[in-house]
């Protein structure tokens, strides 16, 4: 889900957020309104590194993808040459 440099970030925001949503709901259950908005609004700023995170790896797997299916086009592309195929003719 995260790439591996990201994991470690992940996992800590992942611990905040919960953490966050946590502190925000005792605070609500003793009237620290204001605090717990504070908690929530660290939670949803943890929510959202997560989910940039989670997107640099669907990032990165969509260009390895990409690099993949050039590289095998162009090893294709060789063998048709190899074998004196026009690649127009392909």
């Amino acid at each position: 889900m995260f790439l591996e440099e990201d994991k470690k970030t992940a996992e800590q925001s992942k611990h905040f957020s919960k953490y966050s949503l946590l502190v925000a709901r005792r605070c609500i259950d003793r009237g620290e309104y204001q605090d717990s908005i504070t908690h929530l609004r660290n939670a949803i700023t943890s929510v959202h590194e997560l989910q940039q995170l989670k997107n640099n790896k669907a990032t990165e797997d969509k260009i390895k993808q990409l690099f993949k299916e050039i590289g095998d086009k162009q090893y294709q592309e060789e063998i048709l040459e190899n074998l004196g195929v026009e690649i127009s003719e392909w």
